[in-house]
C-alpha cells in the first residue's frame, strides 16, 4: 500500500514535471544543434504535417534518415529516405523560425494529395543532394513546447477536469465535456496504475501458496499470464474514448478483476 501511494506520487507529480522539463531542455538544445530533436530509432512528430526518423546520430549528422509528409487527415503524401541528413535553424522572410533539412543521396516517393487522384501511381525521384524547409517555431521556442495530457500534474489535471483541456470560449459544449472526461480518465489511469502494485501483490499471495517455490517454470508461466492479462485489460479500457461509456471508471476494471480473483483465491487458500 505504501508503494502504491509512492507510485501515485511519481505518476502525478514527478514524471509529469520531468517530462515537461526534459522537452523544454530539448527545445533549448535544438537551437544549437537542431539534429538533437531527433532521437535515433524514435518517431518525431513535433513539426505539424512532418514525421522524422533516423537510425543514428553523429553530432550534427543523421544517418539512415526518413522524412514523411502527411496531409491534414494524416494520409501520407510524400516519403523520403536519405543516407544522411543535416538539420539547421534559419529564418524566413517574415522572421519566423524555419527548420532546413539538407539530404544526401535521397530517394523520394510522392502521392497526389487530392482524394480524386489517390489511386494514381506514385511519382519517384532521386537526388544527390536536396533541401527542404519547414515552419518550426514550436521546435526552437521554449514557450512553444506542446504539452501532452499525461504530462499534467495533479493540480493541472484537476483544473482540466473542471474547465476542460485545451479549450477556448468558442469550443462547443460537447468538445468541452469530452476534454474534461479525457482529463478525468488520465487522472484515474495514473491512480489505477499505482494501485495495481497493491492488487497484483495481493494476488501473488494465494498464487504462491498454490504453486510451490521450487516449481520455477510454473511460477514463470503464471506470472507471465497474470501480467499479460492485466496489460490486455488495461489497454482495452484505455481504448474507450466515448464519455458515455465512462472511460474514467473503466480504467479501474483490471484492478477490480485482479482484486476479486485475489479475494477468491485467498479464501480458498485459508481453508487449507
Amino acid at each position: 500500500a505504501a508503494l502504491a501511494v509512492f507510485s501515485a506520487w511519481l505518476n502525478l507529480e514527478v514524471a509529469p514535471a520531468a517530462n515537461d522539463r526534459y522537452h523544454r531542455i530539448l527545445s533549448g538544445s535544438a537551437r544549437d544543434n537542431p539534429a538533437a530533436i531527433v532521437t535515433p530509432g524514435q518517431i518525431n512528430r513535433r513539426i505539424p504535417g512532418v514525421i522524422l526518423r533516423a537510425a543514428a546520430r553523429e553530432g550534427e549528422v543523421l544517418r539512415d534518415f526518413w522524412l514523411w509528409r502527411v496531409d491534414a487527415n494524416g494520409r501520407l503524401t510524400q516519403s523520403i529516405h536519405a543516407q544522411e541528413a543535416r538539420l539547421t535553424a534559419t529564418e524566413g522572410a517574415d522572421g519566423k523560425a524555419l527548420l532546413r533539412v539538407v539530404l544526401t543521396e535521397a530517394r523520394m516517393e510522392s502521392r497526389a494529395p487530392s482524394e480524386a487522384n489517390r489511386n494514381a501511381p506514385a511519382a519517384f525521384a532521386m537526388a544527390k543532394s536536396t533541401t527542404f524547409e519547414f515552419p518550426a517555431g514550436t521546435v526552437f521556442q521554449d514557450g512553444g513546447v506542446i504539452r501532452k495530457l499525461r504530462w499534467l500534474t495533479l493540480a493541472e489535471l484537476l483544473e482540466a477536469m473542471e474547465h476542460g483541456w485545451q479549450v477556448t470560449p468558442t469550443t462547443p459544449p460537447a468538445e468541452v465535456a469530452r476534454s474534461r472526461m479525457q482529463a478525468s480518465t488520465q487522472l484515474m489511469s495514473h491512480l489505477a496504475s499505482a494501485f495495481s502494485i497493491f492488487t497484483l501483490s495481493l494476488l501473488a499471495v494465494p498464487l504462491a501458496v498454490r504453486v510451490g517455490r521450487s516449481e520455477t517454470f510454473v511460477n514463470a508461466v503464471v506470472a507471465l499470464l497474470v501480467a499479460l492479462s492485466y496489460y490486455l485489460l488495461s489497454e482495452m479500457a484505455k481504448a474507450v474514448k466515448d464519455p458515455a461509456f465512462r472511460p474514467d471508471l473503466l480504467v479501474w476494471l483490471p484492478n477490480l478483476v485482479v482484486l476479486a480473483l485475489a479475494v477468491v483465491l485467498l479464501r480458498r487458500a485459508s481453508r487449507h
